[in-house]
């Protein structure tokens, strides 16, 4: 009786599971750019012809029906967190972000390279965050 007590009691005192980081696929396909937030800002740029394209672990920015430029993505979970980590190939250095889909709408908030991930989805130039605003072509 007394080891099922001291069994118990070390049950409940000890620390419960950190949520652990996880690899999950991102959101593949291609995702017309609807808005795009630069510290705060946004941008003046005619964003109708430009678009994301997520293949595997890779994001390419298309614009005029080229590939402009290439990215290394990592995407994970933390709890209900989605996170996306975005860098040149090659390079250890990534920008940290955090998104979310919401039917064919993609959400992506990232920091400027070196900053803190961002914890919420807005564009500020105090935090120096990028907001993207996708939505999913058919």
């Amino acid at each position: 009786m007394a080891e099922h007590l001291i069994l118990m009691a070390a049950l409940i005192a000890a620390p419960a599971p950190k949520d652990t980081r996880r690899e999950v696929d991102p959101p593949t396909g291609l995702w017309r750019i609807d808005r795009l937030e630069i510290d705060g800002e946004t941008s003046p740029l005619k964003l109708s012809d430009r678009f994301l394209k997520f293949t595997d672990h890779t994001m390419n920015l298309v614009a005029h029906g080229f590939d402009v430029t290439a990215c290394q993505v990592r995407c994970s979970s933390i709890g209900d967190e989605l996170q996306i980590d975005m860098g040149v190939a090659g390079s250890s250095e990534f920008r940290k972000g955090i998104y979310r889909v919401d039917g064919d709408k993609l959400i992506i908030c990232e920091a400027a390279e070196g900053m803190s991930r961002p914890t919420k989805f807005e564009s500020s130039s105090k935090l120096k965050t990028t907001l993207w605003i996708l939505r999913k072509v058919k």
